[in-house]
């Protein structure tokens, strides 16, 4: 061999490209579409989840989604409408919870019965028997480039 040098350079590239093409593989997007929003007040939070424990875990008042929470967003609405991008997100199993802060209080109001006076939605459009619905019937898989998701609140 003439430059084994080059020889090992030319594999240990080639070996970085099929690396960073496998990694690119293996993460995607979401799009997320809100409708049903009764107004542009306020905005709307966000919390992408990738287990049960993180998406039935409700807010305490005044304090941002946990930490374990893939993503959390807050969008201000257009034509009562929101829509976002989660980039760079690695195949797997996910849910979404949103709700409407109108009043823009960082909370999601309550009536003196614990009932939402705010609109909420989760991911496939589920809803829970009082609270939140487990993340088995809220799940979905992201095992593509883009995919797209739509939640009507109420």
């Amino acid at each position: 061999m003439k430059n084994p040098g080059l020889y090992i350079t030319s594999i240990v590239t080639l070996a970085l490209l099929f690396t960073g093409i496998c990694e690119a593989k293996e993460k995607g997007a979401i799009r997320l579409i809100i409708v049903g929003l009764r107004s542009n007040n306020g905005n709307v939070r966000i919390a992408l989840n990738n287990s049960d424990k993180t998406f039935r875990q409700r807010r305490k008042k005044g304090v941002q989604y946990s930490d374990t929470t893939v993503q959390s967003v807050i969008r201000k609405i257009e034509n009562r409408r929101v829509e976002y991008i989660f980039d760079n997100i690695p195949f797997g199993d996910y849910a979404i919870k949103v709700f409407h802060d109108e009043n823009g209080n960082k909370d999601l109001d309550r009536s003196f019965l614990g009932l939402p006076k705010e609109d909420y939605g989760f991911s496939n459009n589920v809803r829970g028997f009082f609270g939140i619905p487990s993340f088995e019937k809220a799940k979905f898989s992201v095992e593509e480039t883009l995919k797209t998701i739509e939640i009507s609140v109420r």
